[in-house]
């Protein structure tokens, strides 16, 4: 059926273009026949016009010399007298009698006649010629009068009728050469055609009328003539004279007039003719015409006209016929058609062009039409039917049952077999048809539903039903799509209990490393501490060797328990960047320093390069120290000598494109040690990796360093690279992207010139480029001082002689001071410390350093600052910490549990600081602190937190906060932060970095009873709210255990348990009970104590099972 429409669709839609074609065919063939109608109309018109007006012409013409004529044959005649006297006649007869036979003589009678010119035929007048005379004196006189001066070429002809004598005026000076016989022959022949013209009209013409004839050709004078004459008559009625004019046909034709130009111009060739259809003159233009017959042709179709004028075809040239009012003269004017067609050839020239390009255009836009229209309406036909055939044979074919309903009456338009298989018509699911349950769950234009459909092959089938509201053949219908699911849904339900196994084997695995980093960490700890305390008293030489690599093998320890959690802690995805302004080059210049004494100790050349210039920037600075510690720590471990060098510089735009508000940092470390094979390079990076089976036994590590920067350089949008060659060294080279911060400020504004002496010519030039940036004039030491004021800058390890001239010398060495101190000669500083090498340069000109540190006098580690300070913390564990930290410092320390209990102790007493806990039941220390600065507090405020997410540092300073401190909270911390808020405490010098508590946990017995105690209590309310489902009790009881354990500085895997459970990363009831089970088991284990025995793990946990029946 839709194969027969579209055959039909398309022989109807050519036809149709067919019509059209012939139809706008016809149309702009109309236009041309109406065009042309129109120009042979105005053809006709002009010709038509231009021979009537010259026809006109020509009978004005002929009508004045027939008057002439009439009026010569009366003025002759025997009735008119003349009044003058007949002396002038007798003189004219006299000049008449004069003039011999056969011969022409000029006649002149001033003031009467015109010159005129006498010719004498054979024989001589007789005497009674005196008549004669009369009449011709009488046609000379009428003949000056009538005309004046004669129109050129026009005569008045007085001739005998017996062709005795000619009078002709104006004179016809070629008559007179004319011999003897031939003017007899010539008014003889004259007389006799006026004779027989006048016999031939006399049936025809009317008596009197004027008479013509011609054309002839002159004998004097070339050209066509015609000829119009009246016989003159004496008394006696005797024929006497013929009274005529001769008339050139050119001047009948043309003349001077207007109507002669226009017919001129207008090309007609003129014909004309007599009453009867005689020929009076065919111009030579027309000798081409036929005239055989044509003067009855005129006289035809002028007789059966009304207005005088006819026109026809004839020998190819319009013919256009004028007759006058008289029908005595009848004019015919042939216009040939081919000069028609060159006189309007452009219009008409023109009229095919738009015609031909119309005709064109109908056919090119039929065909336009055909391919752009026609055919693309038959190939979407066509690829609708094709379209429809393929959906039917895929809803067939389809591995999925395919059903159309209708969702008025739930009538089925379409199914394929499988649908009818897998889910009958009848089905039901809670006791109403399957349809009506689709049509109850559909949202959003789609409905789905999954039931199960009984089954003759045993058990139900799974079945999952998908439906869509669509149309279908101009109805609305439910599109469904039915899936057997049966296999899939053994498949997943295979794999959640895969699932859960592998994630038991996870938390398993992260329990073990958990506990053993626990288990080691304590110790190692209590190891630490013991060690510095023993390094402050008095010891041997050997003694304090011995000490000191106890201490460095602990730190190596140390350090590999922190790979281990860092490469936890980013295999978990919970490894968090801060962003804090830093200076990259002071970052840089410190991780060198701390290395430099390895450098030393091997006797290889460490050389940092950091680029000038370098803007300040936001980023993590602990994690980009760890970057810059790991790759120089293996540089130095695994060269042997030769040098290592540093680098620190923008990457080139092609390395790190530049994003919106960042810049590329490339870190490059270099080295000259044995260098790594491609093989090995392949898995560099891998956790665990190292180069060969010796690399651990030789220089130990855990293999976790390069993954952990490989790590760290993806968080912050960069990468890491190393190229190597065996024997050669290394080059790992790191792209950070980090935000740029605010421009470095030099470190002294004011600098001497300095000459810079090194045997190392990368050196030197670096030392020049970076003293340069900072402003600094520094040229390369070539001698003496060049200048006065002038100091040496030394950057070489060994020197012969210190050139003269200088102010001062500044040597630079690896293992020197930060800050300058003066020696023999000169001063000497680090290496690797900008700020102190510029502040050496100052010193050695003289000049007193702008950023030189503060000196001051040596104080007690632990200063007593005197301060009345607010402690605000729910937990019980925390206000005793910090209250005893508060009191080594010498101050005194106001404990609050709770922040309306903080903000009631702030009203009743003076404070100079407060210290809130951020997160509390009830009102948190945001609350807090918005509270106190809407009272009017002036006094700072600080946070203290247990791990600082993402915006929270932003959180606690939008709440009035003056600065935050992460826990756990060491006491030269305490004291920087108590220096920053409070500047009237600025001068107070903190202990030194890593300063602890005054006393271990372990060693507070009530310390730790109040911890075990407040801890059981919390997570007795974490597992009651667990188990209940309650999840806002379960961050509220979450958060409590975090900060406490934080506050400790102790216990890390506790704190990322309490972390996940308050932020909620795990919704699931089961995922949350496992995770209080290892809670549990982690708390169990901590609080074990001194019941841990010897024998390992598992004697640690019974002591706790025994310790924590109720948890465990």
């Amino acid at each position: 059926m839709v194969n027969w429409l579209s055959r039909a669709n398309k022989q109807v839609h050519g036809r149709l273009l067919t019509v059209v074609v012939v139809l706008l065919i016809l149309v702009i063939s109309s236009f041309l026949a109406l065009f042309l109608h129109s120009l042979f109309q105005r053809i006709l018109w002009e010709q038509a016009s231009a021979s009537r007006l010259h026809f006109g012409t020509v009978l004005e013409v002929k009508a004045t010399h027939e008057y002439f004529i009439r009026r010569m044959a009366e003025i002759t005649g025997p009735e008119y007298r003349l009044v003058r006297s007949d002396r002038p006649a007798g003189q004219l007869e006299a000049m008449l009698r004069a003039v011999p036979a056969g011969s022409a003589r000029s006649v002149e009678v001033p003031g009467l006649i015109n010159p005129a010119t006498l010719m004498m035929g054979a024989p001589a007048p007789a005497a009674g010629h005196h008549a004669t005379a009369s009449h011709i004196v009488r046609f000379a006189i009428f003949e000056r009068a009538y005309w004046g001066t004669a129109p050129q070429g026009v005569r008045s002809v007085f001739l005998a009728a017996d062709g005795s004598e000619a009078f002709v005026t104006p004179a016809l000076p070629g008559a007179l050469a004319l011999s003897g016989p031939l003017v007899a022959d010539v008014v003889s022949n004259w007389a006799k055609a006026l004779s027989n013209r006048s016999r031939e009209a006399q049936r025809k013409t009317p008596a009197g009328s004027p008479l013509w004839v011609g054309p002839y050709q002159g004998t004097i004078e070339q050209g066509e003539i015609l000829s119009c004459f009246l016989p003159v008559h004496d008394a006696a009625g005797n024929l006497v004279a013929y009274a005529a004019t001769a008339i050139p046909a050119r001047v009948l034709m043309s003349g001077a007039s207007v109507a002669g130009a226009l017919h001129a111009a207008s090309g007609a060739r003129a014909m004309f003719f007599d009453r009867r259809g005689h020929l009076l003159y065919q111009g030579s233009d027309a000798s081409w015409l036929r005239t055989e017959g044509l003067g009855e042709r005129v006289a035809r179709e002028l007789d059966g006209s009304q207005q005088g004028v006819a026109y026809w075809f004839e020998q190819g040239s319009l013919m256009i016929g004028n007759m006058g009012r008289d029908r005595d003269w009848r004019a015919a004017y042939a216009y040939p058609l081919s000069l028609a067609l060159a006189d309007h050839g452009a219009a008409l020239a023109a009229a095919l062009l738009l015609y031909g390009l119309g005709f064109a255009g109908v056919l090119t836009g039929a065909d336009f039409v055909r391919r752009r229209v026609l055919m693309p309406m038959q190939r979407n036909a066509q690829r609708i039917e094709d379209s429809e055939r393929f959906n039917r044979t895929v809803m067939q074919t389809a591995p999925v049952g395919l059903r159309v309903v209708r969702t008025a009456d739930g009538h089925v338009r379409a199914e394929n077999a499988l649908a009818a298989q897998w889910l009958p018509l009848d089905t039901s699911v809670a006791g109403r048809p399957w349809l009506d349950a689709m049509l109850a769950r559909q949202g959003a234009g789609s409905a789905r539903l999954e039931l199960q459909v009984p089954s003759g092959q045993g058990g139900p089938r799974d079945v999952l039903v998908v439906g869509r509201h669509t149309r279908f053949e101009g109805e609305e219908v439910l599109l469904c799509a039915i899936h057997d699911v049966t296999d899939e849904r053994e498949a997943n339900r295979a794999l959640a209990r895969a699932r859960q196994l592998a994630d038991e084997a996870c938390a398993a695995k992260s329990q073990f490393l958990a506990a053993m980093s626990h288990e080691i960490r304590t110790p190692l700890y209590g190891m630490l501490g013991t060690l510095e305390l023993l390094s402050l008293t008095a010891l041997a030489h050997g003694q304090r060797e011995m000490l000191a690599t106890i201490q460095s093998s602990s730190q190596v320890l140390l350090q590999i328990l922190d790979d281990l959690l860092d490469y936890s802690r980013a295999e978990a995805g919970q490894m968090e960047l801060d962003a804090v302004p830093f200076d990259p080059v002071e970052l840089l210049e410190s991780a060198v320093r701390a290395q430099a004494p390895i450098a030393l100790r091997k006797g290889l050349a460490l050389t940092a390069y950091p680029e000038a210039g370098l803007p300040c920037l936001i980023g993590d600075p602990v994690r980009v120290r760890q970057i810059i510690g790991n790759l120089l720590g293996n540089a130095l471990k695994f060269t042997s000598d030769g040098h290592v060098i540093v680098r620190l510089q923008r990457a080139a735009q092609s390395a790190a494109p530049a994003a919106a508000g960042r810049i590329g940092i490339l870190l490059e470390v270099a080295d000259t040690g044995p260098g790594i094979s491609p093989e090995v390079q392949a898995r560099l990076f891998e956790p665990f990796m190292q180069a060969d089976a010796t690399t651990a036994r030789r220089f130990g590590g855990s293999g976790l360093g390069l993954s952990i920067c490989r790590r760290l350089a993806a968080l912050m949008g960069g990468s890491i690279a190393v190229a190597s060659e065996p024997g050669k060294g290394s080059v790992f080279r790191v792209v950070l992207m980090l935000s740029e911060g605010a421009p470095r400020r030099p470190v002294e504004p004011v600098l001497p010139p300095v000459a810079v002496l090194s045997e190392d010519d990368d050196i030197r030039d670096n030392a020049i480029d970076s003293l340069r940036a900072l402003g600094c004039r520094a040229v390369a030491c070539r001698g003496p001082a060049p200048e006065p004021g002038m100091v040496l800058f030394v950057a070489t390890r060994h020197i012969e002689a210190i050139p003269a001239g200088y102010v001062g010398v500044v040597v630079a060495r690896a293992d020197g001071p930060a800050e300058p101190q003066p020696f023999a000669g000169g001063w000497l500083v680090s290496a690797y410390h900008q700020g102190g090498i510029l502040r050496a340069f100052c010193k050695a000109a003289g000049m007193t350093p702008v950023s030189a540190p503060p000196v001051a006098a040596p104080i007690d580690p632990t200063p007593q600052l005197g301060l009345e300070i607010l402690v605000v913390d729910d937990h019980p564990y925390n206000r005793l910490l910090m209250q005893q930290q508060l009191e080594r410092l010498g101050c005194r320390p106001t404990l609050a549990t709770s922040g309306e209990e903080g903000l009631a102790a702030y009203r009743r007493h003076k404070f100079d600081v407060v210290l809130t806990d951020v997160h509390m039941p009830g009102m948190d220390g945001y609350e807090l602190s918005r509270r106190l600065r809407a009272e009017g507090a002036t006094l700072p405020v600080v946070g203290l937190t247990a791990s600082i997410a993402q915006g929270e540092a932003e959180r606690c300073l939008e709440a009035g906060m003056n600065r935050y401190l992460p826990k756990p909270i060491l006491l030269g911390d305490l004291v920087e932060c108590l220096r920053a808020v409070l500047p009237a405490h600025a001068a107070l010098v903190p202990p030194a970095a890593g300063t602890a508590a005054p006393a271990h946990i372990e060693d507070n017995v009530a310390g730790l009873a109040l911890l075990e105690r407040t801890m059981r209590e919390d997570f007795e309310q974490l597992s009651a709210a667990a188990g209940k489902g309650e999840f806002n009790a379960i961050r509220r009881h979450a958060h409590r255990m975090r900060g406490a354990m934080a506050h400790v500085g102790d216990g890390e895997e506790i704190v990322e348990l309490c972390r996940e459970l308050e932020l909620g990363a795990a919704r699931a009831l089961e995922v949350v009970q496992a995770h209080v089970d290892h809670l549990a088991l982690y708390l169990a284990a901590y609080f074990a104590g001194p019941e841990s025995d010897s024998d390992g793990r598992e004697g640690s946990q019974d002591a706790a099972r025994r310790k924590w029946p109720d948890t465990i």
